[in-house]
C-alpha cells in the first residue's frame, strides 16, 4: 500500500530577535546567527549574518500501521507519525551583509526567494509475515482439515538453515528528488559545488525466513531492494569573512566545506557587485577555520593535518603552510598581508618556521603629559 504525503511552507525570513540563536526563543524552522559587526569606508554600520534552516513548523499527519487478524482481515496495530523536513545537507540557507542603520540587505549568498522541493521514500519496517495455516490430519480415527486461522511469524536470518522456496518482495526507500532554486547567486552556483547528485542502487538481495516445514526445508521471503542515495552532497558554508579593506566593493571569502564523512575543503573569493565568484585554493582533505581576510590575504587553520595557512586572495600563489602553528589564537592578518602577533606586538616573517621580526621597533620613553580630562578637537 502506497500513499504520498505532500508537505508545503511559505517562510518568511525575518532578522528578528525571536530567531536569533543566542538570545532568541525560536529555533524553528530557522535560526539566525551573528558572524561579525563592522562599518565600511562611509561608516555605515554593517553586519554579517547566518540564516539556518532546522524543521519546518508544518502539522505531522498520522498514518495507521496495518496488520491481519486471526480471521485474515485487516486492522490497523498502531498509528505512525510522519513529519516534514528539509534536506539534510541544507543546512545553512544564506549568509547576508545587512545595513543595520536602514535595515537592508546589502548582498546574500541566496536569491530572493529560495524554493525547496524534494521527494523521499520510506518503506514500512518489514519484520514479521502473516500466513493462514492450515493443520491437515490424514489417517487415524479423525482425519480432517482444520483451519487454523492468520498466525504472524517474525522474520529471520536464514543462517545455515536451508531456503527452498522463496517469495520475492520488492522494496526501496530514500532520496527520490532534491530541487533547490534561488539557493546560491549564479556566479557561485557555477562553481559547481552547491548541488546534489542522485543515484538509484539495486541493494543484493536478503533472504529473511519465516518458516521451516522440516530442518531441510524452509520458507523465506527474498527481498529485492532498491536504494535511492545521495552519492554527492553540496559544500556547506563553513565560514564567510568581508575582505578588509574592501577593493572598492565588498569583496568575501568563503571556506566551503564537505558534508559529513566527505572532508573536501574549497577557499572561494566572491564579489556580488562585479557578480563574480573564483576558487583561491582547493585544500587538502581536512579539518579548517576561517580566520578574518584582508584586502589581500586570509589565514585558514588546519585541525587536520594540524598547522595553519596563509593565503593569497588573488590565487596566483599556492598558500603558505605552517606546521603544527596555531594562528587565529594569536595571529592577525594587517593590510596586505603582514603576520602581527597579537601578543608580542612583533611582525612574523611569512615563510615557515615562524620568526619574529624585530618591527616594529620599540618607543622611546618620554615623559608623559600630567594627569587629568582632555578633549579631542578637529583641526581644519
Amino acid at each position: 500500500m502506497d500513499q504520498t504525503i505532500p508537505f508545503s511552507q511559505t517562510i518568511p525570513i525575518t532578522l528578528d530577535a525571536s530567531h536569533n540563536l543566542d538570545f532568541g526563543t525560536a529555533d524553528e524552522p530557522y535560526y539566525w546567527v551573528l558572524l561579525e559587526v563592522g562599518a565600511d569606508t562611509a561608516g555605515r554600520p554593517l553586519a554579517l549574518v547566518a540564516v539556518v534552516v532546522t524543521n519546518p513548523t508544518t502539522p505531522s499527519v498520522s498514518l495507521p500501521l496495518f496488520g491481519v487478524d486471526s480471521q485474515g482481515a485487516r486492522q490497523i496495530l498502531r498509528q505512525v507519525s510522519i513529519g516534514g523536513s528539509f534536506p539534510s545537507s541544507l543546512n545553512t540557507l544564506l549568509v547576508a551583509l545587512v545595513d543595520l542603520r536602514e535595515g537592508r540587505v546589502l548582498a546574500s549568498t541566496a536569491g530572493p526567494t529560495v524554493a525547496v522541493t524534494w521527494q523521499q521514500a520510506v518503506e514500512a519496517n518489514l519484520g514479521e509475515v502473516y500466513a493462514h495455516l492450515l493443520e491437515v490430519r490424514e489417517g487415524g480415527p479423525d482425519p480432517a482439515t482444520v483451519d487454523m486461522g492468520w498466525t504472524r511469524f517474525p522474520l529471520e536470518n536464514p543462517g545455515q538453515l536451508p531456503v527452498t522456496k522463496v517469495t520475492e518482495v520488492e522494496s526501496g526507500g530514500g532520496i527520490l528528488e532534491i530541487s533547490v532554486t534561488g539557493w546560491f547567486r549564479d556566479e557561485l552556483a557555477h562553481l559547481g559545488f552547491f548541488d546534489w547528485q542522485l543515484e538509484s542502487r539495486q541493494v543484493p538481495p536478503r533472504d529473511l525466513l519465516y518458516d521451516c516445514e522440516t530442518s531441510t526445508s524452509c520458507h523465506a521471503l527474498r527481498i529485492m531492494d532498491t536504494q535511492h542515495v545521495v552519492t554527492r552532497h553540496p559544500l556547506a558554508l563553513d565560514g564567510v569573512g568581508r575582505s578588509r579593506p574592501a577593493p572598492g566593493a565588498e569583496r568575501f571569502v568563503i571556506l566551503a566545506t564537505g558534508f559529513g564523512f566527505d572532508r573536501t575543503a574549497k577557499l572561494l573569493r566572491w564579489d556580488p557587485a562585479a557578480v563574480r565568484a573564483a576558487v583561491i585554493q582547493d585544500l587538502p582533505d581536512g579539518f579548517y577555520s576561517l580566520g578574518a581576510p584582508t584586502g589581500g590575504a586570509v589565514l585558514v587553520q588546519s585541525l587536520s593535518p594540524r598547522g595553519a595557512y596563509l593565503a593569497p586572495l588573488d590565487g596566483t600563489q599556492p598558500p603558505v603552510f605552517f606546521p603544527d602553528a596555531s594562528l587565529l589564537s594569536s595571529f592577525t592578518l594587517l593590510e596586505p598581508a603582514f603576520l602581527f602577533n597579537v601578543n608580542d606586538e612583533k611582525f612574523y616573517r611569512r615563510q615557515p618556521p615562524l620568526q619574529r621580526t624585530a618591527l616594529p621597533a620599540g618607543l622611546v620613553g618620554v615623559g608623559g603629559p600630567p594627569f587629568g580630562d582632555y578633549h579631542a578637537i578637529k583641526v581644519p
